[in-house]
């Protein structure tokens, strides 16, 4: 194990073709502690804090008086792998972190073609900005963001243009995500999930957003345009996502679900046992279910669970969004059609849960509630 202290530094190689500015190697842990102010910019095809070691790293500041702030070069990530290289075993435990992913890499993950595996977030305060068609923390272009644990800290996530916030890069999968506290933000790049999928397209791969679990904290997840706040990018379905707990609002993106499939992605096998759940659908997508033209299946709403619904609004050529059910579509000659409720299982919810339906459109923090869900017979 080495163990480095990094005391008001400021290394700058993002002039200098495949120059890291600083690069950890070898077969064993690396652990960083931060004092000071300290900033690392990398050149082309480098991470600013380049992860080449095949142990564990770990940033910390026990001493809750340093920052960091790394960028990576193009196709590096902020903190993780370069152009090809994946960033693993990456833990964040205190400090001051800021990671600006060069473009085509992760913030903190993967870069260019690399893909963001066993990241996790204790502590600290954590922006993690994607570059161009990268993850904010995941995968970057062409990449995968697995393994992604959040138990505290304030930690803001930005995908870059079509990059989840949390999740894949372009054409990546977001899965096995777990949130149980912190403050954590998530916000989606253009056709990106918020937590989720990146963007994908017909027949190509990734997009999907699946094993998403949150337990506990704060989390605000914002799909990018056609994306989901929480589940599927563009064309990817958002499946086995599981909210036990804490306080979570998520907002789909135009044609997204908040909570499910993105456009033209379905949601399904959606469990929410406790916590209070706003979910927004995008124009056009479901509260909960699916994207536009996507549907929404096997969901559940139990215990205590305190949730409010709402569709998204047609924009004219596809219907209206469900609460809960499927996102509106076109009949294919010219007719907007609504997406239908579908009722979810509430056998185990108790008397203290509720599930609230909102209009598309009618604001939900001023208007009352419907008397029924939206769209039912």
């Amino acid at each position: 194990t080495a163990n480095v202290t990094l005391k008001d530094v400021n290394i700058d190689c993002s002039g200098i073709y495949g120059s890291a500015a600083l690069i950890t190697s070898g077969d064993g842990d690396v652990n960083i502690e931060l004092d000071g102010n300290n900033m690392l910019a990398s050149g082309t095809d480098c991470a600013g804090l380049n992860k080449e070691n095949t142990g564990s790293l770990t940033i910390s500041d026990d001493d809750n008086n340093g920052s960091l702030e790394a960028t990576g070069g193009r196709s590096g990530a902020g903190i993780g792998g370069g152009y090809s290289g994946d960033g693993n075993n990456i833990t964040i435990t205190g400090g001051t972190v800021t990671a600006n992913g060069g473009s085509f890499g992760a913030g903190i993950g993967g870069g260019q073609n690399g893909d963001g595996n066993n990241i996790t977030i204790t502590g600290g305060t954590v922006m993690a900005n994607g570059g161009n068609i990268a993850a904010g923390i995941g995968g970057g272009q062409n990449g995968d963001g697995n393994n992604i644990t959040i138990t505290g800290g304030e930690v803001t996530a930005n995908g870059g243009n079509t990059g989840a916030g949390i999740g894949g890069g372009r054409y990546g999968d977001g899965s096995n995500i777990e949130i149980s506290g912190g403050t954590v933000t998530a916000n989606g790049g253009l056709a990106g999930a918020g937590i989720g999928g990146g963007y994908s397209d017909y027949n190509a791969p990734g997009g999907e957003g699946s094993n998403i679990t949150i337990s506990g904290g704060t989390v605000t997840a914002n799909g990018g345009n056609t994306g989901a706040g929480i589940g599927g990018g563009y064309y990817g379905d958002g499946s086995n996502i599981n909210i036990t707990g804490g306080l979570v609002t998520g907002t789909g993106g135009d044609g997204g679900a908040a909570i499910g499939g993105g456009q033209s992605g379905d949601g399904n096998d959606i469990i929410i046992n406790s916590g209070m759940v706003t979910a927004i659908g995008g124009d056009c997508g479901a509260g909960i279910g699916g994207g536009s033209q996507g549907n929404g299946s096997n969901v559940t709403v139990s215990g205590n669970s305190q949730v409010r619904v709402q569709g998204g609004k047609s924009y004219g050529y596809n219907g209206t969004g469900a609460g809960i059910g499927n996102g509106g579509y076109n009949d294919g000659n010219g007719n907007p059609i609504n997406g239908e409720e579908i009722v979810p299982d509430t056998l185990e919810l108790l008397a203290d849960g509720w599930i609230k339906y909102y209009a598309p459109g009618e604001n939900m923090n001023g208007n009352e509630p419907e008397p029924k869900p939206y769209n039912a017979p």
